[in-house]
């Protein structure tokens, strides 16, 4: 019976996140992928990777976008998140994840996030039923409740358990495992793919720490040892993304917003950048009123928000760790505000990596999170034992919310005698007036022992689920709503045109007019497309001048998908039913090819004009930056041969023959990790033109096998898989 007792509360979390998503749960009208960065990028990105996974490959390796790109690299597809692993090995539908699994998935994030307030909210010894509404708070409200991307969202739902084996390291309760375990669920955040979210939860984690670590005005060495272990176990078990990603971020440039987009790893995000994502100070009222906000919705709702300041309130002086939750959620706010901060400010300054969240606003989960604990210790302490300041301070919150409710009604009603009520503001602020009068009717009600305790959780868990309804699922699009362009509905809208692509002579590579395809056409149907809507490219390709003639000479770009051909030769080839073109290249270049004369370049700078030099072919001269290529002497130099006998996402095989010594050249992106075998044997991966991989050979028949082998992949993994032997071995020895 314990144990159904146990089971019974998380049982009714998710009985409540399927019902909050009734519209995912019990229809099939809306999406919540039915955005233009989901649907153009993120849904891409994923069918590419399950692609991948069903072909029995770890998906490491992008190949269908601008010549190859790394998917660990750029973080954000989220391949080293175990969580996506699941999704990704779903049954496919014509190669692509199906709705019900996506929605499914949608409301198990949630669902972990509710589980993991719920439980932290436990440890520190709150009721069932606070610990109930704090998880709702979280899961539903705020960030959590109303961010879309996956890779933001999963970076936040592991905040709880950071902090609940933080305090549990802290308070003595199996401290090494404790502060062990505290470290690897930071490192399973950083693992979710985007790095904003948990660049602010580290923060947050590292400040709390140096608070245990000074807490008694000098420095604590056991707590120092057991930073340290959290430290350890943190780059550890992050170690499968934050390697690949640092390696990736040497060599890449990102779109960050700026005027000197793309910039590098070594250039801070200019500041202005920062302001323009900022949380802003109107927003302050989004926390009470739904649809307030700008950027990023802070909403507690008046019954979290009444719930947290009782907290506050009634539990200051008596419990610690409501104070370091304050300061959390405070911190949150103030990180959020971004160009109206001074803390801000002077982390982007002085902190490490903190110029990289270039959106301020994101900062504000810790507020979301910090207030949801904040609400079950005030809902307790409100219903707990009888004490002038419990007295004092309930009627202070019944009258608050009076008064709020009169005002927020004032002002609804001014705004519709003076322009109308048909061309009034959205009516949601009226909702939180009803709610504002329904808590404050509750807390009487109890106050005079109408209602119970039982009953007053109850209720307050149903208006904090009115109240957030208001928001995170009010705006889910519908799909055949009138008037409304859906940016799904381009993703089936070319699949002929994807047909007829893979009946090709193989391998295909495409140009495609993004401002009639706005997704990554090549992630999603499986075809390698020169170009695609990323955040980052590596930097080589920004040397050359990728939309020129020889560029697309250079990857090998064999057809073009649009209203009229790239040049006037390429020949009209097929029009699928929405009218878009396929345009055939007459002068394909292959995919592998051997040159004969290499040239060096002594700038790197120099590759784009000698690239787009009239007298430059690709197909008999090459060239490298740097010093001359040793091109082995022999043979007669003649009619060689290459053909691809293998093209997988991490593997090329090409057979060359070759005359005489020479240049191997693959069409596909130059990236570290990298390497090549030439009849067994381990050669170097040359960069070619600047940009492509190439191999010297001598002449000769050969075998030669391109393989993706990054040791920051590696590193990553053993690192990873170190932490989690270790955390086990912790286990054990603590339970003894």
């Amino acid at each position: 019976m314990p144990v159904f007792r146990r089971a019974a509360a998380p049982f009714l979390l998710l009985l409540i996140t399927i019902c909050f998503y009734w519209k995912l749960t019990g229809t099939t009208q809306y999406s919540w992928l039915d955005s233009s960065d989901l649907a153009n990028q993120v849904l891409p990105w994923w069918s590419e990777q399950a692609r991948q996974w069903h072909a029995g490959s770890f998906p490491a390796w992008d190949p269908h976008l601008w010549g190859g790109q790394p998917l660990l690299g750029q973080a954000q597809p989220g391949a080293a998140y175990p969580l996506n692993w699941l999704l990704f090995l779903t049954k496919l539908k014509d190669g692509q994840l199906r709705p019900f699994y996506l929605s499914a998935y949608f409301v198990l994030i949630h669902f972990i996030a509710a589980l993991n307030c719920f439980l932290l909210c436990r440890y520190l010894k709150r009721s069932r039923t606070a610990s109930l509404l704090a998880g709702c708070l979280f899961a539903f409200g705020g960030f959590v409740g109303n961010t879309d991307w996956p890779q933001m969202l999963n970076g936040a739902i592991w905040a709880p358990l950071v902090f609940l084996f933080l305090l549990r390291a802290n308070a003595g309760v199996q401290p090494l495992f404790s502060a062990a375990c505290s470290g690897c669920f930071l490192g399973l955040s950083w693992l979710s793919g985007h790095h904003q979210v948990p660049i602010f939860i580290t923060y947050a984690a590292g400040a709390s720490w140096l608070y245990f670590l000074f807490r008694e005005r000098r420095l604590n060495w056991t707590v120092a040892r057991l930073a340290a272990i959290f430290l350890l176990f943190f780059i550890a078990s992050a170690g499968p993304q934050i390697f690949p990603a640092f390696e990736y971020g040497k060599t890449a440039k990102r779109w960050v917003g700026s005027e000197q987009d793309p910039i590098d790893w070594t250039t801070p995000v200019p500041y202005y950048v920062h302001r323009t994502y900022s949380f802003g100070p109107a927003s302050l009222l989004g926390i009470l009123i739904p649809g307030i906000h700008r950027h990023t919705s802070p909403l507690l709702g008046v019954t979290g928000f009444t719930a947290a300041l009782l907290g506050l309130a009634l539990c200051w002086r008596s419990d610690f760790r409501v104070r370091l939750f304050a300061c959390v959620g405070l911190g949150g706010i103030l990180m959020a505000l971004g160009g109206n901060s001074l803390l801000h400010g002077m982390l982007y300054s002085w902190a490490p990596m903190f110029e990289k969240a270039r959106s301020p606003n994101m900062a504000v989960v810790l507020f979301g999170f910090a207030g949801s604990v904040l609400a079950a210790f005030g809902f307790d302490a409100a219903t707990g034992v009888e004490s002038p300041l419990r007295d004092l301070w309930t009627r202070r919150a019944i009258w608050s919310n009076t008064i709020f409710a009169i005002l927020l009604l004032l002002a609804f009603g001014a705004w519709g005698m003076f322009r109308g009520f048909d061309a009034g503001p959205d009516d949601r602020p009226l909702i939180s007036a009803m709610i504002a009068l329904l808590v404050a009717a509750a807390l009487v009600g109890f106050r005079n022992g109408s209602i119970g305790r039982v009953a007053l959780g109850a209720g307050s868990i149903l208006f904090a689920l009115t109240e957030l309804g208001n928001e995170a699922p009010f705006g889910m699009p519908h799909q055949s709503e009138p008037k409304r362009q859906s940016q799904l509905a381009p993703l089936s809208a070319h699949n002929d045109i994807a047909q007829f692509l893979k009946k090709e002579p193989q391998p295909v590579r495409i140009n495609v007019d993004d401002q009639l395809i706005p997704y990554n056409f090549g992630d999603w149907h499986g075809i390698d497309q020169m170009g695609g809507y990323l955040a980052s490219i590596t930097s080589n390709l920004t040397r050359l001048d990728l939309n020129s003639p020889h560029a697309r000479q250079l990857f090998a770009v064999t057809h073009s998908v649009g209203k009229a051909p790239i040049e006037p030769d390429w020949k009209l080839v097929f029009t699928g039913s929405s009218g878009i073109n396929v345009y055939r290249n007459p002068h394909r270049n292959p995919r592998a090819w051997t040159v004969h004369k290499v040239m060096p370049l002594d700038k790197e700078g120099d590759a784009k004009h000698v690239l787009n030099h009239p007298d430059m072919d690709v197909s008999t001269l090459a060239f490298v930056i740097g010093k001359p290529l040793n091109v082995p002497p022999g043979g007669v130099c003649g009619l060689d041969t290459t053909t691809i006998e293998n093209y997988e996402p991490t593997r090329v095989v090409v057979d060359a023959q070759l005359g005489c010594g020479g240049l191997l050249v693959l069409a596909d992106t130059y990236f570290p990790g990298w390497e090549v075998k030439v009849d067994g044997k381990s050669e170097q991966v040359l960069e070619v033109y600047g940009a492509v991989r190439g191999v010297v050979l001598g002449a000769g028949k050969h075998r030669v096998e391109f393989s993706y082998q990054s040791s920051a992949i590696r590193f990553g993994a053993i690192s990873c898989v170190g932490s989690c032997l270790a955390l086990v071995a912790l286990f054990l020895f603590s339970t003894k």
